[in-house]
């Protein structure tokens, strides 16, 4: 916390009162304050090289492409599909990508169906409008 308050920078009385439930209000507002003056990407150039526990938010495409996430190799293709691997991944059992589903299985009743929806509502779905066969 002390070099997150550091680098954002923070006011040093809210480094002291960290734990101080009653400071926590005037400090969201003061971080809230201070990562408003810069964009996402302005932010993770200043938070990436350290040990301050601060990370962008990444849309699917920025995150399959981040460098961290091809080292650990956290996306996988299934098909014509590249989808993020299972987690947590432990050493001695090895997880698995299951199969992308095939255009058959892409069917609103099928999806639906897999979601535990009987056929007879299924039914009704498709009556209405709302679904497609």
């Amino acid at each position: 916390f002390a070099e997150f308050a550091r680098l954002l920078p923070l006011d040093r009385r809210f480094v002291g009162s960290q734990y101080d439930r009653t400071s926590w209000p005037d400090m969201r507002a003061a971080i809230a304050a201070r990562i408003r003056e810069k964009t996402r990407d302005e932010w993770a150039e200043v938070f990436g090289p350290t040990d301050a526990c601060v990370a962008p938010v990444l849309s699917l495409t920025e995150a399959r492409d981040h460098p961290q996430s091809r080292a650990r190799q956290n996306f996988a293709r299934s098909r014509e599909l590249e989808r993020p691997t299972p987690a947590p991944r432990f050493s001695s059992a090895a997880s698995t990508l299951a199969a992308a589903p095939t255009v058959a299985d892409r069917r609103p009743s099928a999806v639906l169906a897999r979601f535990g929806i009987d056929e007879t509502e299924i039914e009704a779905l498709v009556r209405s409008g709302l679904f497609g066969r």
